[in-house]
């Protein structure tokens, strides 16, 4: 079926660009070969891509990857192109999943971790798309949204937030009973 090609194409492509990625923060191919792997063949990753509804997760990682990507390499060769790809693929990120909205607070973990010196114009524009699909969010598309979904209150989903959480650890390290 169509849905199910683009799900397991967009996970192979996910793939790639974790590969992409690794390579420009470890340095190493073997490594970068084998997580990239790992992450291509892990049973945890059966729900996004044989699900119609999971198709959202790997088209979220695919473009914050190409985000990271293509913003990394944009510091390594100051080549504009570069910052508005990695600008256009974290917009299309956050269309895609809502979870996209780390990505400012990755690039500012990435300049604190490798100790890369940033301008802070570069970076502020990320909070300004942030902003705007933030924005965009509470106005137009919860007035869409309210008519498909009943949205529970914050206090109610902290729990399940953290029992979340715990479960997928456990399935990330024991990838056992998965239906």
């Amino acid at each position: 079926q169509g849905y199910h090609l683009t799900s397991i194409l967009l996970h192979i492509l996910s793939a790639i660009s974790l590969y992409l990625f690794f390579r420009l923060i470890v340095y190493d191919a073997n490594i970068s070969f084998f997580a990239s792997l790992l992450f291509l063949a892990h049973p945890i990753n059966t729900e996004a891509v044989s699900y119609i509804s999971g198709l959202s997760d790997p088209l979220s990682l695919l473009f914050i990857l190409l985000c990271l990507v293509s913003y990394i390499k944009y510091l390594q060769a100051q080549n504009i192109i570069l910052y508005i790809l990695a600008l256009l693929s974290f917009a299309m990120a956050l269309l895609s999943k809502e979870n996209a909205m780390i990505v400012p607070a990755l690039i500012l973990l990435y300049h604190y971790t490798f100790r890369k010196n940033f301008k802070i114009n570069k970076i502020i524009i990320f909070f300004v798309v942030l902003l705007s699909y933030i924005l965009l969010r509470l106005t137009v598309l919860t007035h869409f949204a309210r008519s498909m979904v009943s949205f529970a209150d914050l206090l109610q989903r902290i729990p399940g937030f953290f029992a979340s959480i715990t479960e997928y650890l456990r399935l990330l390290l024991l990838p056992f009973d998965l239906q």
